[in-house]
């Protein structure tokens, strides 16, 4: 489900206007006043802090993409690579809801 069916709006078949593939141009050019953007929240967050953005909605979704620690299976026992995997774990924990998952190996 995405944005627009939770919220109950049916779009145009073409919308109009800009699109952006990088989300902080896009959360950028909002902040900026060119448009209304629809943004992942931990991304806009400072901005929402700050009120350079504002949430005019309630209607929030899920996300239903992942992230994956990736390493060359050669250093999965690296004492770098697991300071830098539980650092990020802690950063997700703090803004996410993050689940720890298992190290799979990745082979070369």
């Amino acid at each position: 489900m995405d944005w627009f069916d939770a919220a109950g709006i049916s779009l145009p078949s073409r919308p109009r206007g800009p699109h952006f593939a990088d989300a902080n141009a896009l959360l950028r050019a909002a902040a900026d006043g060119v448009g209304v953007a629809l943004g992942r929240s931990t991304l806009a967050q400072e901005d929402l802090g700050t009120g350079q953005l504002i949430e005019p909605f309630a209607t929030r979704i899920r996300a239903s993409y992942g992230c994956w620690f990736v390493t060359p299976t050669r250093r999965r026992h690296d004492e770098r690579v697991a300071r830098v995997q539980y650092w990020l774990a802690e950063q997700f924990a703090a803004t996410l809801t993050f689940k720890a998952c298992s190290r799979y190996p990745v082979s070369d």
